[in-house]
């Protein structure tokens, strides 16, 4: 999906030169790792000490766009000077994976709430919440923090991380969790290589998601000459301007591009609609127009979908949805994609075994990321680590066999709605292993060590949004269509991993230490730590029996997508996507649905009146929107939090 193609000029040997070049080069894995240090301070100031943005929930990291938007205009300008040393297309693109696969990792859902979480339960306990009494004898102390010193200074602030003290407080809890969270990456990246050959060379999975990245670091496209594209980047870079104008100078005029349509309606049992935004954002109108129609109609269709349902229970006097936002109807139908997605890809796997274990096959591994065997054990190892570290902390054999079977089954969810549909958000809010156990089975089964676990593994259970498995999957993808070489870049995966969690855990403490959670924070990290730690105190005061509600609209949302399925194999004309179910029931797509309409109708009208050379033409003017959000809103959101004057980005 190229644009037009650049004339040969007197440098065409020395681009075609440079687009020979292997990607993985030392000063691609170099540069990547300086810019996620660079990266992660960015995401502290904007989204952690201002909150002035949130976008890292998105499908596509603003930061990782900006960055490469950035350095690919720079490397253009390097080019006409020195153009044999410029960056080629791979080397690029060998930073852009570095970046999303950390950025995935500190991103809002995983290690932001991760520095709170582990101290909180010290901090906040009290005679009037009892946790002393009830909770503190099960939380293992090498998983948290327990020095009144180091936490004091941690949410009052004007204090160093870098004492020796301090260190010490942290030490072994971040150690401890350092090689948790490499061994569950390592499984992350060894399921990619047991399912990608199929989703990728086999079913042609279009992975839509990658097409900006790919077009942007082209190096003869002509992608940054289209007049389209810096149409839509003007428009979206105007409201983003005109935004932060208004906030810093009220008087100036702001164009109004949301609103909430809970406030108009008061009368029973429309009411219970409740909050119901309707936004335009140009980056969620280029996300939906690079999608497929079917996904980008069932988006906003099953927003409404939903919208009904909570009025029609409302008017029949039936309970509330079992569940945060539509949460356990939401994960039986990500539990659905899931089984769905293994199931399909069965005979491949079955494959894999054969080949993996010196049976006859036709599968030649020489080409993945890893050995089918290398990746096979090393999944099998991950597991007994991740065993082993749950049995530790106190988790009982059996739910540590069914907590990490929920988990992967929803890790192959998410990887599946991003490979076919590119999902421009994939929320599932307090609806993982954790919320199905305790709802299905009741918390009289479960052991005190495994509720604290639970709680513990909140930062990895809350949401989902920018989990790094899907960005190496992609990762993989993108190398498929340039000289990068998967096993090199599967270690600069891990080595990314491994930069982004000290470089989060350094730079977060450091800033936090100084600004002080309780002090000068505005990130909502706090609340998400009373959340996993109040369920604990509640489900220690009290056993839970299994929530019927519960298994009903788990059952609901699990039979409808297996439904759907059914009826797209059998109609191809069915408009209905279960991804589209799955991912519009949550706070995100609430925001984003409004936009998914317009761009669908949109894009509906250009391929029935102009077919697909229609659509391609017109895909720069929806990049250019991405861009001018990304680059510009982004941007003035950044500025505006490294001087401590807070302009609120692009997006909520």
């Amino acid at each position: 999906m190229s644009m037009k193609t650049r004339p040969e000029t007197a440098t065409g040997a020395d681009e075609g030169a440079a687009e020979a070049r292997p990607g993985i080069t030392g000063r691609a894995a170099l540069l990547g790792s300086l810019l996620i240090f660079a990266n992660a301070y960015a995401i502290i100031k904007t989204e952690v000490i201002w909150a002035s943005i949130h976008a890292t929930i998105l499908s596509l990291f603003f930061n990782v766009v900006g960055t490469i938007f950035a350095l690919t205009l720079l490397n253009f300008a390097w080019k006409r000077r020195w153009p044999a040393s410029a960056l080629s297309q791979p080397e690029l693109l060998v930073v852009y994976i570095m970046l999303s696969v950390a950025t995935g990792l500190f991103g809002v859902d995983m290690l932001q709430i991760f520095i709170a979480l582990i101290g909180h339960p010290f901090r906040f306990a009290s005679e009037s919440n009892g946790w002393a009494q009830s909770i503190f004898r099960q939380i293992p102390r090498w998983l948290t923090v327990s020095d009144p010193g180091a936490l004091r200074g941690l949410y009052e602030g004007n204090a160093s991380f870098f004492t020796p003290a301090n260190l010490s407080a942290w030490a072994i809890p971040l150690l401890s969790w350092f090689a948790f969270t490499m061994a569950l990456l390592w499984m992350c990246l060894c399921l990619n290589v047991l399912v990608r050959r199929e989703w990728s060379e086999h079913e042609r999975l279009s992975f839509p998601i990658i097409q900006l990245p790919m077009e942007m670091t082209h190096q003869t496209s002509g992608f940054f000459r289209s007049r389209l594209l810096w149409a839509g980047f003007a428009v979206a870079a105007f409201l983003n301007l005109c935004r932060a104008g208004h906030e810093l100078i009220p008087t100036f005029p702001n164009l109004i591009t949301k609103t909430d349509l809970g406030l108009y309606v008061a009368t029973h049992p429309w009411n219970a609609l409740g909050w119901m935004p309707v936004a335009f954002y140009p980056f969620a109108m280029g996300l939906g127009f690079l999608i497929p129609l079917d996904l980008s109609f069932s988006c906003w269709f099953f927003y409404l979908f939903w919208k009904i349902q909570v009025v029609a229970r409302a008017a029949v006097g039936w309970e509330p949805l079992a569940g945060q936002y539509m949460g356990d109807q939401s994960s039986g139908a990500w539990v659905g994609i899931g089984a769905l997605a293994l199931w399909g890809s069965r005979r491949f796997v079955k494959s894999v075994f054969r080949n993996a274990f010196r049976k006859r096959s036709s599968l030649d591994d020489a080409r993945e990321p890893l050995s089918y065997r290398a990746a096979i054990l090393g999944f099998a190892g991950g597991m007994a680590g991740l065993t082993a570290f749950c049995l530790a902390g106190g988790m009982a054999l059996w739910a540590v066999g069914v907590f990490w079977l929920l988990y992967f089954i929803l890790m192959l969810a998410v990887m599946r709605m991003r490979a076919e549909m590119g999902a421009p958000a994939h929320d599932l809010y307090y609806g993982g292993p954790d919320r199905i156990m305790t709802a299905t089975l009741g918390t009289g089964v479960l052991s005190p060590g495994t509720l604290t676990m639970f709680s513990l593994f909140y930062w990895i259970t809350y949401s989902y949004r920018s989990h790094p498995i899907v960005h190496q999957m992609e990762g993989f993808k993108l190398s498929e269509r340039r000289p990068i070489s998967m096993r090199k870049l599967a270690g600069v995966m891990m080595l990314a991993s491994a930069i982004s969690f000290i470089a989060w855990t350094a730079l977060s403490l450091g800033t936090c230490y100084h600004y002080g959670f309780s002090a000068k924070i505005h990130s909502y990290l706090v609340g998400a730590s009373w959340e996993s730690w109040n369920r604990l105190a509640a489900w220690a005061a009290r056993a839970d029996q299994p929530l019927v509600a519960s298994w009903r609209q788990l059952g609901l949302g699990f039979g409808l997508t297996l439904g759907m399925m059914a009826l797209r194999k059998s109609f191809l004309w069915f408009p209905l996507h279960p991804v589209g179910y799955a991912v519009s029931g949550s706070w995100t797509m609430s925001w984003l649905w409004f936009s998914m309409f317009l761009s669908w109708g949109i894009k509906y009208l250009v391929l029935k009146h102009g077919g697909l050379k229609t659509y391609r033409k017109a895909l720069p003017l929806f990049f250019g929107a991405i861009l001018g959000d990304y680059v510009v809103g982004g941007a003035q959101s950044l500025i505006g939090a490294l001087f401590d004057v807070p302009i609120h980005g692009f997006f909520p």
